[in-house]
């Protein structure tokens, strides 16, 4: 048994093979979990796997469902991975939409999925411990399901970041191959300085986000169309829903750089004292909830 764990104490090497779910980024949010009793009471976040079930009979559980009103972006819950001792050995805490193989230390399977995203979103907070510190990966692969189409990893900070940040990061396409296969990938630990015990993030809210030109079918979904894309000075951002909303934009690190509401049918937005470049958006509900995503490009 105590084989299985070597892959706990290395970062995991992922593979995608097809499995047939519909969307590449199920239960975004982690609101949905099931519980299960064992040596110890655990929860797995649903459509998403974990090392629980391998653990738990050791009395170690990596995966949390975090539902502190401090430990939650939106909703009801998060997603919390702890890096723990089990055996003797350092496990990262890691969740996947892949399927996790002990016996070959890696993960495989992942989400039939053809998109192309621009980048990858959403947000987080963490605890380092000793250089060490989480990570969030998505791996798109083509139909021989070893060949890398698109990849992208955000490492989280070696600093605490004690309340919610947004993070993003853009998707680097190695071929024009059609994607066939989407992997995510979450982790507690990097592992350049060794898994370290207690090392903690948390996660809420992920999402892709794709290249606007023209309305996208999530800016169908959410009511919400932001254009032109480019755009120089202004842009508008047309709410077909009539909601109250609040739109914030954000430079690729994450910093926020500016925030408006959105209140009519048509709000224009000035964007004249942003400089050219790309820039990630984020629509919020009066709730603070999440509605839609995108980027647009401002040229001067």
């Amino acid at each position: 048994m105590k084989k299985l764990y070597v892959m706990f104490a290395v970062v995991l090497i992922s593979a995608a093979t097809i499995d047939a779910q519909n969307a590449a980024t199920p239960n975004a949010g982690f609101e949905n979990w099931t519980q299960t009793v064992s040596t110890v009471t655990y929860n797995d976040p649903v459509s998403w796997n974990d090392l629980n079930s391998t653990t738990a009979s050791f009395g170690a559980v990596t995966c949390f469902k975090a539902t502190a009103a401090a430990d939650v972006h939106s909703g009801l819950a998060a997603l919390k991975l702890v890096t723990t001792t089990v055996l003797g050995q350092n496990a990262n805490g890691i969740a996947t939409t892949g399927t996790i193989n002990t016996s070959t230390q890696a993960i495989t399977g992942g989400i039939a999925y053809t998109g192309r995203p621009d980048s990858i979103v959403g947000f987080y907070k963490s605890t380092p411990v000793s250089g060490d510190h989480g990570f969030f990966q998505l791996l798109l692969t083509g139909t021989s399901n070893t060949d890398t189409v698109g990849y992208v990893r955000f490492n989280t900070p070696t600093t605490a970041v004690s309340t919610y940040m947004r993070f993003s990061a853009p998707v680097v396409y190695k071929s024009a191959t059609a994607v066939s296969t989407a992997q995510w990938l979450l982790s507690s630990s990097f592992g350049a300085t060794g898994q370290q015990p207690n090392a903690t993030v948390f996660v809420d809210d992920i999402d892709l986000i794709f290249n606007p030109n023209g309305i996208q079918e999530q800016e169908l979904q959410s009511g919400f169309h932001v254009g032109p894309n480019p755009a120089q000075d202004i842009v508008t951002v047309y709410n077909t829903r009539l909601t109250h909303a609040t739109i914030q934009f954000y430079e690729i690190t994450g910093r926020k750089v500016l925030a408006t509401t959105i209140n009519e049918a048509n709000n224009v937005v000035n964007l004249s004292n942003l400089s050219q470049g790309s820039y990630l958006y984020t629509i919020f509900d009066e709730q603070g909830m999440p509605l839609n995503n995108g980027k647009i490009i401002v040229k001067k």
